[in-house]
């Protein structure tokens, strides 16, 4: 298991500026927590973690529903957990 990075004051702002998603893992133990702006711009950077795009499905501007492309900050749900709590 890896030990969970220290973040930062200020990865933590960021991180809790976002927002988050589960995406499920195989076994459900895996899955990750994924951390993405809401107003489009890019995902925050914090160590030990790689931007990655996912689809998800989101509103548009009249409130219909599209999927769409969405870069985030994926972590696993141990490290989440700390920026969760001070979110």
């Amino acid at each position: 298991m890896q030990m969970c990075p220290a973040f930062s004051p200020a990865d933590v702002r960021a991180l809790s500026a976002c927002a988050t998603v589960f995406v499920p893992g195989d076994p459900a133990r895996a899955g990750s927590l994924a951390f993405f702006p809401a107003e489009g711009s890019g995902p925050p950077e914090v160590p030990g973690a790689a931007p990655r795009e996912l689809s998800l499905v989101l509103p548009d501007e009249d409130g219909s529903l599209r999927v769409r492309p969405v870069r985030a900050t994926l972590l696993p749900v141990a490290w989440a957990l700390p920026v969760l709590t001070r979110a």
